[in-house]
């Protein structure tokens, strides 16, 4: 297991300030690399992980991984604590088939300290899943800025992402961006919250 602290502003868009902002960032940034993720969210059937708390499993070409995401501070700028632990290609097989036992996730989420409220049920399962369609920008390793389309439970959305140890200069050209297109600066649900909302 492994934990990053993670800075970011999230933004949701319309189809066309997506299709706008992609234009942006290829005109702004030379490196580029576009990447499809699975998202599986895990809970138990009363959905009652601590509130904040994401538990998810992502499946890409690249990685397949755990992730127990706790958010820190939530406004405009959040700051989120993760813990990561990498899957097998089996390990991430039977999950998705057959979730994963209360015993073995109560286990790590007391090595993190982060408390579970389980209550209801001794098993985790997968509540559904959300595709994102990702592409990725960047100059230097410690910024990216990200462009997802999402598709989740017969929709889609559209969003935006900054993980960045930032500089200042770099979020005011951004906020004048996005005012010039007629982005709203407010606080944008996690994809997790936006998939549970149109689940229920």
């Amino acid at each position: 297991m492994y934990q990053e602290l993670e800075k970011e502003i999230k933004i949701l868009l319309t189809k066309e300030q997506y299709q706008k902002t992609m234009e942006y960032l290829s005109e702004q940034f030379l490196n580029r690399k576009e990447v499809t993720q699975m998202n599986y969210y895990i809970s138990n059937r009363m959905k009652h992980l601590s509130s904040g708390t994401t538990l998810r499993l992502r499946i890409s070409d690249e990685v397949k991984r755990i992730t127990i995401k706790k958010t820190l501070i939530h406004d405009f700028e959040k700051t989120s604590a993760e813990f990561h632990i990498d899957c097998s290609e089996e390990e991430s097989a039977e999950i998705i088939k057959n979730g994963i036992s209360k015993s073995n996730m109560e286990r790590i989420f007391n090595e993190i300290c982060v408390p579970l409220n389980l209550e209801e049920t001794d098993h985790l399962t997968i509540l559904g899943n959300l595709e994102t369609q990702r592409t990725i920008f960047w100059d230097n390793p410690k910024t990216i800025y990200i462009l997802d389309l999402n598709t989740y439970l017969s929709r889609c959305d559209y969003e935006f992402e900054l993980e960045s140890s930032y500089p200042m200069d770099d979020i005011k050209k951004l906020h004048d961006y996005f005012e010039s297109i007629g982005v709203e600066k407010k606080i944008s649900k996690s994809k997790f919250k936006r998939f549970l909302d149109f689940e229920e």
